[in-house]
């Protein structure tokens, strides 16, 4: 996998995260697609989840978010889902138009 700057980043967010299979998964999954695409395990402190949330997002990419951070990052703001004002938490993130979205 070439990794460069315009290499799209996607991450799961957690704490702990290292034992993680999504980036194994993931990224095998970028490489059969053909996408120049990237996935990693992020263990953000909590107060700067929405800030890595926004960064990835800015950069084209997003993930997921595992514990303990779904409540958190459904408290995020953010265009959301029906389902996440519903439940109060998020799984996963991404961008559209240049926005958040949960």
């Amino acid at each position: 996998m070439k990794v460069s700057a315009r290499t799209r980043v996607f991450a799961v967010l957690g704490d702990p995260v290292a034992h993680s299979l999504s980036p194994r998964m993931q990224n095998a999954a970028f490489l059969a697609a053909g996408l120049d695409a990237v996935y990693v395990a992020l263990q953000p402190a909590a107060e700067s989840v929405a800030a890595q949330m926004a960064t990835l997002v800015r950069g084209g990419g997003g993930g997921n978010i595992t514990l303990p951070f779904k409540q958190l990052a459904g408290e995020v703001p953010a265009a959301r889902d029906p389902r996440v004002e519903l439940l109060g938490s998020a799984n996963v993130f991404g961008g559209a138009g240049g926005g958040l979205h949960v």
